[in-house]
């Protein structure tokens, strides 16, 4: 029953998703896209675009859709979509911030609201319904992952598989990265490993690796989505590349320390998780931003 509501939640994302996207297109149609187009001659005001694109769209399946999307669209490179990418996924991490304050908890209140205003003719209003609608799926599904985690905790199997695979932080990074393109979502990913964490099958040495992996994932996503394209392929290498340096760095050396800081955060460990996620995929962004002309080399961008 426990994986039957797992992969009920997995397909709850999916729905969500399609209403998110559907939603914002309503909302702001081409209008995003241009603004992206305009705002990403600098790349730290690129950085802080991506940075409220992150907010709009708080889905990293949604950010790498919308990165394929003006890329096809516009004239921009995969080199200046870099830094657009970088913030959007500091952007997504305000949502693992809003489930430490328990709004998965409101996700009928949110399906309720988007319901009804799907009801109304105009296009602002059902767009804004879709929106709700989909952020209402997503928390929902959020909830069913949580009892999912806490449910498991009396599987002794899984337990001695957790603790073995404890020892070992490359498959734990690797596993949730995959775990996290499944489920379509990074928020989707950290929330099971929060749940999991709470009923005490994951120790901060598992969550870290599990939270970097959560982060690595939108590079494999953005990939798939961009196979077909050149400048597609260039910008999701290049975010796998920067993603992946980073994870290299703190589970090759500062893995301690990382776990140690985890567990400073003030609050409960869904807290500390949403604070950890935040500060690791900003210190990402900020630190590769003035080395972005070498990833731009990297890639093949001239």
């Amino acid at each position: 029953m426990v994986f039957i509501n797992i992969a009920s939640a997995i397909i709850l994302v999916s729905i969500g998703m399609g209403d998110l996207r559907t939603g914002l297109n309503r909302l702001f149609g081409t209008t995003l896209v241009e603004c992206l187009q305009k705002t990403t001659r600098n790349r730290y005001q690129a950085f802080f675009v991506g940075v409220v694109a992150g907010l709009i769209a708080p889905s990293s399946n949604a950010i790498a859709m919308l990165s394929m999307q003006v890329l096809n669209q516009t004239a921009l490179t995969a080199g200046r979509m870099l830094a657009v990418v970088l913030g959007a996924n500091v952007g997504i991490t305000i949502t693992v911030q809003l489930l430490a304050f328990r709004i998965q908890d409101l996700a009928g209140l949110f399906i309720l609201i988007g319901g009804g205003s799907l009801f109304l003719n105009r296009a602002i209003f059902r767009g804004i319904g879709q929106v709700f609608l989909g952020l209402g799926f997503i928390f929902l599904a959020m909830n069913m992952i949580s009892g999912a985690g806490k449910l498991l905790m009396a599987n002794n199997a899984l337990k001695l598989l957790l603790s073995i695979i404890g020892h070992y932080p490359w498959i734990v990074c690797i596993g949730a990265s995959f775990l996290t393109l499944a489920l379509q979502s990074s928020t989707a990913s950290i929330g099971l490993g929060v749940g999991l964490a709470q009923s005490g099958l994951l120790t901060t040495g598992i969550l870290v690796p599990w939270i970097i992996g959560a982060s690595l994932a939108i590079g494999l996503t953005m990939l798939i989505a961009g196979w077909a394209s050149v400048e597609g392929r260039r910008l999701a290498l290049g975010i796998l590349s920067i993603k992946s340096f980073g994870a290299l760095i703190v589970l090759a050396v500062g893995l301690p320390f990382a776990s140690t800081l985890l567990q400073l955060f003030p609050g409960e460990i869904d807290r500390q998780t949403a604070d950890f996620n935040t500060l690791f995929n900003l210190a990402i962004g900020l630190g590769a931003l003035p080395l972005l002309s070498l990833v731009y080399r990297g890639i093949g961008q001239r």
